[in-house]
């Protein structure tokens, strides 16, 4: 991928191909903050994000995007503001520009109105998304430099990285032919160790390779079974690769099972067929042929697979047609002596009521059933256009109605019914005759006596929460009854009791400073907890622990939370602020007399030095004298002890490896005296 940055509010990406040309194609226009100028960009090591350097309303904004989106829209909105830095006496953010190890590093450009910036902006981590990339303001100090009067040198950074001969792990080994052949890209990343050329290799299986050294297209022409191999090949023992490739013929693609939509005769059946040469079936109760029937409406889906596993769906839904469904309508219960008269639908040409000779006529358009006694019927029909349907339909006959109903009130209280007044834990029955058609009514009432209620709650809750009943809130140690108006007219006595959950500890000790490299463990003072949260996580030796070891790389608030076991907390906090200073001290003399002092020649440093990768003494010809390589500093044991040595001038020259992954070198005088 290339990005070009404009003078106006917006990025153009396009894609890149090495292997024509170094054709790009497929622009993309991602949009900035109004107003914004474009002074810089970079890509993360790992490729997946984009950071870009814009100048808008007097300040410097570092923007990241996502740049793994499949949609230009999608990269757009996942721009996240993860820097800014004022433009300062016409000191602005300029350029970016990755480092071998990894970091993203920052330019400012000087336009002559103060002294030019002696610092670099530094981006940690610039693969990780968001803040969490930790952009550090002024976070390389130019050490011995007058001053940054532009950008960084322009360089491929990725002529740096540490690199290997493995294909990725996403690299391609299952191909589908599309047509008569399919060309798949590989690349293999970060070859190095002197090497002059990368190979290419297609072994078993028919094909064409077009290699660019780390970067190759292979056409596959024919279904099969074969290795693609990657070799590098320079001064280093030879190293390869090998990608396992299967190739299979695809399907068309699409399954077409009919129409989306199917009507059906009420209990018909419909018949799908998904067609041979797929190489799995799946219907929606797990049938697994290419052939499926159903007596029931609904939405019935399949599922195909090719031998290329690519997965084809198609739908339809079958509804039975409304005007094939014979319904005379649902049962019903009711008194004797009346009757029940039924229309044939105008849909059914014809209809046979069964058993026969219960109703007026067992095929008529009108057929009337008389109420005598208790009858199930089955009722056939058929359509116009042939469908068959049936139907049942049961009467019930009634001799008496019975109805009861239920009345809960205060035991001091009467309820009227059908104009009788009656008390508390009472049941009355009241007979209602029917002199005519039709059923008798028999009513039983019952009531029942309430006594007032009582309700007693007893509940704990941390010291710092509350109770809620009925939307009131009662604090801890609290106790307090309360009166609950009740629907019926019993009030209810509730009687609350809240008390305390044991509450944690948590004590940290006072803030402090730490220079950068350094480490410092936090002791933490607890008691009656069950859990432990520190936050945040990062530079921290454990997150779950009283005295976990902090080793930040820039100032940091730390907080810690304790749980106990009932789930109440409490909270502290300290912070821990980063001084970005680094002392580094050779002598320029010492005497190596064994009086204990001064006796070794060594290097002294603050803790931002990390190793020592080297450390030489010559003598005045330039003769080696001593050596060292890859020790810690501020150790007289691995130092120089002079002996066997005139005294005289000696020349030193020393390589550091600071915590940040920088690596610098430095050199100087020293006199041996004796």
């Amino acid at each position: 991928m290339v990005a070009l940055g404009t003078d106006g509010d917006y990025v153009e990406l396009f894609d890149f191909d090495p292997t024509l040309f170094g054709l790009i194609s497929n622009a993309q226009t991602i949009s900035l903050p109004t107003g914004s100028s474009v002074k810089g960009m970079e890509f993360s090591p790992g490729g997946a994000f984009l950071y870009v350097v814009a100048e808008v309303a007097g300040s410097s904004q570092i923007w990241q995007f996502d740049v793994t989106s499949s949609t230009t829209a999608g990269i757009s909105a996942s721009g996240i503001l993860v820097g800014e830095k004022p433009i300062t006496l016409g000191i602005a953010i300029n350029k970016a520009q990755l480092a071998p190890y990894g970091k993203i590093y920052l330019a400012s450009t000087f336009n002559g109105m103060g002294a030019p910036s002696t610092n670099l902006d530094v981006i940690h981590q610039p693969d990780v998304q968001g803040e969490a990339c930790l952009f550090q303001p002024d976070g390389l100090l130019l050490n011995g430099a007058s001053g940054l009067y532009g950008a960084l040198c322009n360089f491929p950074a990725s002529l740096f990285r540490k690199p290997s001969i493995n294909f990725p792990d996403n690299a391609k080994d299952s191909i589908c032919l599309a047509g008569v052949s399919t060309t798949i890209q590989y690349q293999i990343k970060n070859v190095d160790c002197g090497v002059d050329s990368v190979r290419w290799e297609l072994i078993g299986i028919p094909g064409t390779v077009n290699a660019n050294f780390q970067t190759a297209t292979v056409t596959y022409t024919q279904s099969g079974e074969g290795l693609l191999v990657v070799t590098a090949l320079g001064d280093c023992i030879p190293a390869s690769d090998t990608l396992h490739i299967r190739v299979f013929e695809a399907q068309p693609e699409g399954i077409d099972i009919g129409p989306d939509t199917v009507s059906v005769c009420d209990n018909g059946i419909a018949t799908f067929n998904a067609g041979s040469g797929w190489a799995r079936y799946r219907w929606p109760d797990g049938t697994v042929d290419s052939v499926f029937s159903t007596l029931l409406p609904g939405t019935y889906r399949v599922e195909v697979w090719d031998a290329c596993n690519n997965r084809y769906t198609d739908s339809v839904t079958v509804l039975v047609a409304p005007e094939s469904r014979l319904s005379v309508g649902a049962d019903t219960s009711l008194c004797s002596g009346l009757d029940l008269s039924f229309q044939r639908p105008g849909n059914f040409t014809t209809w046979q009521w069964t058993p026969e000779g219960l109703t007026s006529c067992d095929t008529c358009t009108l057929v009337t059933v008389p109420v005598s006694n208790d009858q199930t019927f089955t009722i056939f029909g058929q359509t116009t256009d042939g469908c068959i349907s049936l139907d049942t339909f049961t009467i019930e006959i009634l001799d008496t109605l019975f109805f009861a109903q239920n009345f809960t009130f205060c035991k001091s209280d009467n309820v009227l019914i059908f104009g009788v007044s009656l008390p508390a834990d009472t049941t009355a029955f009241f007979f209602f005759q029917n002199n005519g058609a039709g059923c008798d009514s028999l009513f039983t009432i019952n009531t029942t006596g309430l006594e007032p209620p009582f309700l007693q709650i007893d509940t704990a809750v941390c010291s710092e929460q509350t109770f809620v009943f009925q939307g009131v809130e009662f604090p801890s140690d609290t106790f307090v009854v309360v009166t609950l108006p009740s629907p019926a007219g019993c009030d209810t006595l509730v009687e609350i009791s809240v008390s305390s959950l044991p509450q944690p500890t948590v004590q940290l000790p006072a803030d402090t400073t730490l220079k950068i490299g350094g480490s410092i463990t936090l002791a933490a003072q607890v008691m009656g907890f069950a859990n432990l949260t520190w936050t945040p996580a990062n530079g921290l030796s454990c997150d779950d622990c009283p005295t976990p070891v902090a080793n930040p790389v820039e100032t940091t608030l730390y907080s810690l939370q304790a749980t106990g076991a009932n789930g109440c907390s409490a909270l502290d906090e300290i912070l821990v602020t980063v001084l970005d200073e680094c002392f580094f001290y050779i002598p320029n003399a010492f005497t190596p007399d064994g009086d204990g002092t001064n006796d070794v020649f060594y290097p002294r440093t603050d803790p931002c030095v990390k190793r020592v990768l080297s450390f030489a003494v010559y003598n005045r010809w330039g003769k080696t004298v001593f050596s060292r390589s890859d020790f810690a500093p501020n150790d007289a044991a691995l130092g120089w002890n002079g002996n066997g040595h005139p005294m005289d001038v000696y020349l030193w020259k020393a390589e550091l490896e600071y915590v940040d992954g920088r690596v610098e070198m430095r050199k100087g005088e020293v006199t041996l005296l004796k």
